[in-house]
């Protein structure tokens, strides 16, 4: 799926739990990469009582029981899931059990095998706040006139490191967005930590640069299937904590493997 472009998906199934009773259902969801997703079920459930009264507007604290996971099936995704959403009183309050609300993150799966591969493939985006940055690889382009090259440069705008079991490269677009690629070694590396490898290497950024980097889309493939997650567009922000550090200005690449190993 294209991150920036509008999509509408029909929902052919969706399961979730709400007041310890079994949902299932229908609808619709709506991505733009600027309001996340809007999502629309018509949902049934046999177990569910309504309640005949519920108190609103009272503080309250939301439990990691109360968030539940969204199980749906779109059409060429073998299954999609909203996780970790709160309900909140949205079925008592709809007579018709018509839920209707927005989210920030989705993820999808798609059949695909990489069992006869080596390696664990992975790749993403991150947003960053816009600016010059330096990392410690460079790019070299080249100015051609006629065939004939006129000017060539370097950039240090990419982070790219290379073991015997793993390999990361990472290229600044536009000095906003960092997009990388990673591949580890089956032998060494579990499934596990090649899903969860994104989140230490966006740590790791974060903890160089000196900002919030913000997770855009990360694809992952494991033995049986891709693993896409997409979230909504937000502003990064910077860690104001290293305002007047120049610390990290110039660091070898391995470091950026080393954080991302610990964030793992």
């Amino acid at each position: 799926m294209d991150y920036f472009s509008d999509e509408n998906f029909i929902v052919r199934k969706a399961k979730f739990i709400y007041d310890n009773s079994l949902f299932d259902g229908n609808g619709f969801i709506k991505w733009s990469y600027k309001e996340g997703l809007e999502v629309k079920l018509f949902t049934h459930s046999d177990e569910y009582i309504r309640p005949k009264t519920q108190g609103f507007g009272s503080p309250k604290v939301i439990k990691k029981s109360e968030r539940q996971n969204i199980h749906f099936f779109l059409d060429g995704y073998k299954r999609g899931i909203i996780p970790s959403y709160y309900l909140g009183t949205q079925i008592f309050m709809s007579l018709q059990n018509v839920l209707h609300f927005k989210s920030n993150n989705l993820i999808l799966f798609q059949k695909s095998s990489s069992k006869n591969q080596k390696y664990w493939m992975g790749k993403g985006l991150f947003r960053l706040p816009k600016s010059n940055y330096f990392f410690p690889s460079t790019i070299e382009t080249s100015e051609f006139i006629d065939g004939n090259p006129v000017n060539k440069s370097f950039k240090r705008n990419r982070v790219y490191y290379k073991e015997k079991d793993f390999r990361l490269n990472a290229w600044l677009k536009d000095n906003e967005y960092l997009e990388y690629h990673y591949s580890l070694k089956k032998e060494k590396y579990s499934q596990r930590y090649a899903i969860y490898y994104p989140v230490g290497f966006q740590n790791a950024i974060s903890f160089l640069l000196g900002v919030n980097a913000k997770r855009v889309k990360t694809e992952v493939k494991t033995r049986n299937s891709k693993i896409t997650e997409i979230h909504r567009h937000s502003d990064p922000e910077e860690m104001y904590i290293y305002n007047t550090l120049n610390t990290f200005e110039v660091y070898e690449a391995g470091l950026v493997k080393t954080l991302a190993d610990f964030f793992t």
